[in-house]
C-alpha cells in the first residue's frame, strides 16, 4: 500500500509538472564560469534548446538588441558573440514577465543571457530558432512534394517576399532543410523541381515560435501525395486548368479547393432547395457560390 501511495505521488508530480511546465533540473555538477567553482546544473531537463540565427550582412552592426548580459540590462549583444550559439531557455514558455524580470538563457559555455521582448512581437523569443523543430523536419529530405498555391502566390526568403515561380500542384522534392533567418519562418527548405531547378522556401514546420496564424506550415503549403491519385476518375481538361488555378461552372467542391486553395470564410445556408455555399477570397476579392457541391457562379 505504502509503495502504490508513493508511485501515486510521484506520478501526480510528474504530471503537475508537465501541465504548467515547471523547470525539472538535471541535478549534474558544472563548473561556473565566473568563479570556477563546482555548482549544481542550473539547465532543466526539460529546457528548450534554441541556436541564435544569423542576420543578412546590413543588420550584423545591430546585433542581437533584444538580449542582454544584464539581468535587467537593454544593451544588446553583439553579432558576433551569439550568431550560430545553442542557448538552453531556463524558464518556462510562453514567459510572462514578473516585476520587470527577463527571461533567462544559458550558453552551451555556462553565461547565462536575457531576453526583455518574449512573446511581444508575434514569437515566442525573436531570432532564434527551436532545435527540435529542424530536427522534426529532416524527416521530409528525399521526400517527393506537391505545391498548394498558384503561379501568383509568393514565398519568403530571407527578409524578403518573391514570386514562388511554382505552379499549383507542381512536384518538387526535398534537397536538404537548414536555418533561415528569421524567428518565425526558422527553416529553410532547399526544394528541386523537375528540371533540376532548385528554389528555396522559408517557412516553419511546427509553429512552434510563432504566436500567430499568419504563417502558413510547411505541410499546409504541399501535399505529401500525388493529388492526381486521389482522384483518378477526373479528367485531363479539369487537371488543366487547376493546374492554372481557374475554375469554371459545374465544378466540385473539391476541385475549386485544389484549383484556388482554401477561401478565408465559407458562408452556407441550408434549405428545401439543398446546401448553399459562399466562398470568400479575400485576397483576390472574389467570391465563389457552390450548389449542392457544384459551381453555379463566381463574382471578382
Amino acid at each position: 500500500m505504502k509503495k502504490m501511495l508513493v508511485s501515486l505521488l510521484i506520478l501526480m508530480v510528474m504530471t503537475l509538472v508537465g501541465c504548467l511546465n515547471i523547470p525539472v533540473f538535471s541535478g549534474n555538477v558544472v563548473n561556473d564560469p565566473v568563479s570556477g567553482d563546482v555548482v549544481n546544473d542550473p539547465i532543466p531537463l526539460n529546457a528548450e534548446k534554441v541556436i541564435f540565427l544569423p542576420k543578412p550582412q546590413s543588420l550584423q552592426k545591430y546585433g542581437y538588441s533584444d538580449y542582454s548580459e544584464q539581468s535587467k540590462g537593454y544593451d544588446g549583444i553583439s553579432y558576433e558573440q551569439l550568431v550560430g550559439k545553442i542557448a538552453y531557455v531556463l524558464d518556462p514558455l510562453p514567459f510572462f514577465r514578473v516585476f520587470g524580470r527577463n527571461l533567462r538563457l544559458q550558453l552551451e559555455n555556462g553565461q547565462i543571457i536575457f531576453n526583455r521582448s518574449s512573446g511581444i512581437h508575434g514569437t515566442l523569443l525573436p531570432s532564434v530558432a527551436f532545435v527540435s523543430e529542424l530536427e522534426g523536419a529532416l524527416k521530409y529530405i528525399g521526400n517527393t512534394i506537391w505545391y498548394k498555391g498558384n503561379e501568383g502566390s509568393f514565398r519568403y526568403v530571407g527578409y524578403s517576399s518573391v514570386p514562388t515561380g511554382i505552379e499549383n500542384l507542381e512536384q518538387l522534392v526535398v534537397m536538404n532543410i537548414t536555418y533561415g533567418f528569421i524567428e518565425s519562418r526558422p527553416l529553410c527548405f532547399c526544394l528541386q523541381k523537375e528540371d533540376g531547378s532548385q528554389i528555396e522556401w522559408h517557412g516553419s514546420d511546427s509553429g512552434i515560435n510563432n504566436r500567430t496564424e499568419s504563417i502558413p506550415l510547411f505541410s499546409e503549403e504541399f501535399f505529401f501525395e500525388d493529388p492526381e491519385q486521389l482522384y483518378p476518375d477526373w479528367s485531363e481538361e479539369i487537371w488543366q486548368l487547376i493546374r492554372q488555378s481557374k475554375i469554371k461552372l459545374g465544378m466540385t467542391r473539391d476541385m475549386l479547393l485544389l484549383s484556388w486553395g482554401e477561401p478565408t470564410e465559407i458562408n452556407k445556408s441550408v434549405g428545401s432547395w439543398g446546401i448553399h455555399e459562399q466562398f470568400v477570397y479575400r485576397d483576390c476579392n472574389s467570391y465563389v457560390y457552390v450548389e449542392n457541391g457544384k459551381i453555379t457562379s463566381w463574382q471578382n
